[in-house]
């Protein structure tokens, strides 16, 4: 009889060991990510890259957390943003993701309210600080304009210029950095604002608003091309005269950065606001990682993908995906130096960029300013 119970006892030991072991092997912490990008479309050129960003940032955390699997699911928007919303509720309804990327302001605002309702972690690739207002479930990891408006107009103060005219492509980012921030100031300053002149993000022809501006003859001349459309502006101004001079000064956003080195010549002389990471820089680790992936160099904007990606999934994993949890360690960060550079966590789910005014000179990009 004891010896009947003793390998009963046996049995059933084996039996819990042997469930454990199985259940143990099974157990996976699985992160799941939807992504919503333009990977068709006038802005496809953002979304190509973040997605190779968001696809390296994968890797590196597979290689630290290989207990964790880690699921992303991309969206095409298309660059329509209507289609970000329809997106935005397929992730969270039928893929049942933890969180929510979202790129360009557009489409993170549209997406903001859906994430709000469905209480979603949501990571925004988008210049806009006002964007953090839209939903307390926004966090933004991303350089801004208002960092820029604060390098850029005392800068431009300090040429001490009579009278200073914009060309501008109407995307909302481009047009509050100089509706709210630099015209005020500049007028302000008594600097004569002589032109404001609009143009499309799917515009390349900018002979109109160039001869335009080109007329009054400003001292300096502004230039906030969407990202598609720096080269496109280089070279028109240098077709119709505008070239940097010592009676004329031009003076980029950094939306020149994207890649300056494709078209760097014709930018001779040029002053841009760039983040103080330079993607050209090939001391970089990132740099050095994608261009031996994908035999190219990468914006900074690919790079931020890479940096948005890391932090939420590191976030969610140490806070066990509660959104309290994550939201107090996220602004308690402080600093950090990711791909995108140096990376200041400043409380409200916000962040801000090292910012600095660069120029041309022979073919190279230095810090001025």
């Amino acid at each position: 009889m004891t010896n009947r119970i003793f390998k009963s006892i046996v049995a059933v030991v084996l039996s819990i060991v042997i469930f454990s072991a199985c259940n143990n092997s099974t157990q996976t912490y699985t992160i799941k990510i939807g992504v919503i990008l333009p990977l068709t479309g006038k802005y496809a050129v953002i979304g190509e890259g973040e997605k190779k960003g968001i696809d390296m940032a994968i890797d590196s955390l597979k290689k630290k957390f290989p207990d964790t699997k880690f699921q992303i699911v991309f969206e095409d928007f298309a660059s329509e943003t209507k289609n970000a919303v329809t997106a935005a509720n397929k992730l969270i309804s039928i893929e049942k993701v933890d969180a929510i990327i979202t790129s360009t302001t557009a489409a993170s605002e549209a997406v903001s309210p859906v994430a709000d309702k469905a209480q979603k972690i949501h990571f925004v690739i988008s210049p806009d600080v006002d964007i953090l207002k839209k939903s307390q479930y926004n966090f933004r990891v991303y350089y801004n304009f208002n960092a820029e408006a604060k390098v850029v107009s005392p800068f431009i103060q300090s040429l001490k210029p009579n009278t200073l005219s914009f060309l501008v492509s109407r995307y909302s980012s481009l047009q509050k950095l100089v509706d709210e921030k630099l015209e005020p100031d500049f007028k302000k300053a008594g600097i004569n604002v002589l032109n404001k002149e609009f143009v499309e993000v799917t515009d390349n022809d900018f002979k109109n608003p160039i001869l335009k501006i080109k007329a009054g003859n400003p001292s300096v001349w502004f230039l906030a091309p969407m990202t598609n459309q720096p080269a496109l502006y280089a070279n028109q101004l240098k077709d119709y005269g505008i070239t940097p001079s010592n009676d004329r000064t031009l003076v980029g956003s950094f939306t020149f950065n994207w890649a300056p080195a494709d078209y760097i010549t014709t930018l001779e002389g040029y002053y841009f606001a760039t983040p103080a990471f330079q993607t050209y820089d090939n001391s970089n680790f990132f740099v050095k990682a994608f261009t031996e992936r994908f035999n190219s160099k990468p914006s900074f904007d690919i790079a931020y993908a890479y940096d948005n990606t890391l932090i939420l999934s590191e976030l969610l994993i140490d806070s066990k995906k509660d959104y309290n949890s994550l939201k107090e360690a996220f602004n308690k960060l402080g600093t950090r130096h990711g791909a995108s550079g140096k990376i200041t966590f400043i409380g409200n789910n916000e962040t801000e960029a090292e910012i600095v005014i660069t120029k041309i000179v022979n073919g190279k990009q230095t810090a001025e300013f």
